[in-house]
């Protein structure tokens, strides 16, 4: 899957994600679906970006996936969103831990005019399309 996002303003966002099992990712920025996360007024978003390492978004449980947007007028510059990090799986660029999370939310409260935004959508089957 690809995930569509229409930005209504100029901004950097910042996507995370709760699955199904609770763990949570930041989708953007990231090393992994999108390098750039500075996007301009009304334009539309797909995640993976062309560029990106990942091809797509594989759900594999069936259950409710969350999706928070924060929108902020700086870069919020995450210590682990880096060229050089060199983690054990690729994973590791985009799972956010109890250090992660309160950096970010740290960064954020110190900016002023952030705007959020809440999706919840439901997986209702999974299945292997053999291309």
């Amino acid at each position: 899957y690809q995930l569509q996002i229409d930005l209504q303003q100029k901004g950097h966002l910042l996507l995370i994600n709760e699955g199904v099992s609770s763990q949570k990712y930041c989708l953007c920025p990231s090393m992994i679906y999108t390098q750039n996360q500075k996007h301009s007024t009304n334009k539309i978003i797909l995640l993976p970006q062309e560029n990106a390492i990942a091809k797509s978004f594989k759900f594999n449980e069936v259950g409710e996936e969350y999706f928070l947007a924060i929108v902020t007028k700086s870069p919020l510059h995450l210590s682990w969103i880096r060229s050089d990090y060199s983690p054990s799986s690729v994973v590791d660029y985009v799972r956010l831990d109890g250090d992660r999370l309160q950096e970010i939310f740290q960064k954020i409260g110190k900016q002023r005019d952030s705007q959020v935004f809440y999706k919840k959508f439901t997986v209702t089957r999974t299945a292997w399309l053999p291309w």
